[in-house]
């Protein structure tokens, strides 16, 4: 039995030897691709965004060598889509709140983490005669990948999906693809 913790032991040791470690991270993220979608009196439409921007800042706990989880304060702007509502439309609007992210690190430095959060979305649609800003309770899931170099950088790349069930009779939602970086102080 000693012999084999004498050599299960430094595998294990090895196997962590990039583990995450606690502490306070900040970042920012870029959306392309993403796409607003919206319904309203029975009618969908889907329309491909601009593009957004995010930042964020957060803690992360150690809860295994290999795992931490991060809990994060999340501002990201949502880049303006194009409507044509009977009328044509402008939408442009932000995402503020607070996320849980749990990740898996290898050895290698790859990581996978999931995003799952709740927070505020503020939705402003507009046309060429008028404006209206609301907002709404939101939430948001993700996945990401990334790798994280010992200098305490982490590059991500991304899928998330966020929704706001109801802004004055109206249901938002937006999805696609971002990358970004984190500084793991």
């Amino acid at each position: 039995m000693k012999k084999i913790h004498a050599v299960v032991t430094p595998i294990l040791l090895g196997v962590c030897g990039v583990a995450s470690a606690s502490g306070v991270y900040i970042g920012a993220d870029i959306a392309l691709g993403n796409k607003t979608a919206l319904e309203t009196q029975g009618t969908s439409f889907d329309e491909t965004n601009e593009v957004g921007l995010g930042a964020l800042a957060g803690y992360n706990f150690t809860i295994t060598p290999m795992f931490d989880l991060g809990v994060e304060a999340e501002y990201r702007t949502i880049g303006e889509a194009d409507f044509d509502i009977g009328s044509k439309y402008q939408s442009s609007g932000a995402f503020y709140g607070i996320n849980l992210r749990p990740k898996y690190t290898l050895s290698t430095g790859a990581f996978a983490a999931a995003v799952i959060g709740v927070g505020q979305m503020e939705m402003k649609l507009s046309n060429n005669f008028t404006s209206e800003t609301n907002s709404g309770m939101a939430y948001q899931l993700g996945v990401e990948g990334g790798y994280a170099f010992d200098s305490g950088i982490d590059l991500v790349i991304g899928y998330r999906f966020t929704e706001a069930s109801d802004i004055e009779g109206i249901e938002f939602g937006v999805n696609g693809i971002y990358g970004g970086a984190r500084y793991n102080f």
